[in-house]
C-alpha cells in the first residue's frame, strides 16, 4: 500500500515537470486528474484491506 502511494505521488510531481518543459497546460490537468483518482483509490483499498 505503501509503495502505491508512494508510486502515485512520484508520478503526479512528474507530470508538471514534464509540463514545464513541455510548455504545456494541458498536462497539470491530467495531473490533477490522476491524483484524483489515486487518492480515490487509496481509500478503496485500504477499505477493502479493512474489511478482511
Amino acid at each position: 500500500m505503501l509503495a502505491f502511494n508512494n508510486f502515485s505521488t512520484q508520478v503526479v510531481l512528474l507530470i508538471p515537470a514534464i509540463s514545464i518543459i513541455l510548455n504545456s497546460v494541458f498536462l497539470l490537468d491530467i495531473a490533477l486528474l490522476y491524483a484524483g483518482i489515486s487518492f480515490m483509490s487509496t481509500l478503496a483499498l485500504m477499505k477493502l484491506v479493512l474489511l478482511r
